[in-house]
């Protein structure tokens, strides 16, 4: 019962779907969501700038809004995974030919704000890094002025 015998092995999948003009409709709503993804993070940013925080506080928050940037490249490429997927589930089941073309322009929509997404992620991550690492100086500076 070697590793011969582990790729021997067939699997049977059953999916169960409910199918519905709902579910086919949010499908529409990806893009959306990416776009809210990419502009979060400068949201953020612009919000983090605007409270009148302590430096420390303020270096905190730029620091887990550079791990978010960060991590929003590896969001992006799962959420495609799943889209992906349902594009596969609902053109094999429906075997409708206009949602396939639906699903197949919104995939093509999604991967082309995909391709941009990691640079934007990386430009904010330096940015927090930058402001992180001024704000710690900052804090650094008034600790020694105290």
């Amino acid at each position: 019962m070697g590793l011969p015998y582990l790729y021997n092995q067939t699997f049977n999948y059953t999916v169960n779907i409910m199918i519905s003009p709902n579910s086919i409709a949010f499908i529409n709503m990806y893009p959306f969501i990416f776009i809210l993804l990419t502009i979060a993070p400068l949201i953020f940013f612009s919000i983090i700038l605007a409270l009148k925080l302590s430096h420390r506080t303020k270096s905190l928050l730029f620091f887990l809004n550079a791990v978010f940037s960060a991590l929003i490249p590896f969001i992006t490429n799962s959420l495609i995974n799943y889209l992906s997927t349902l594009q596969y589930i609902y053109a094999s089941v429906l075997n409708d030919l206009n949602i396939y073309s639906e699903l197949l322009d919104v995939m093509t929509l999604v991967t082309g704000i995909n391709q941009d997404i990691a640079f934007f992620a990386i430009a904010l991550v330096i940015l927090n890094a930058i402001f992180l690492i001024y704000y710690i100086g900052a804090y650094i500076k008034e600790k020694q002025n105290i």
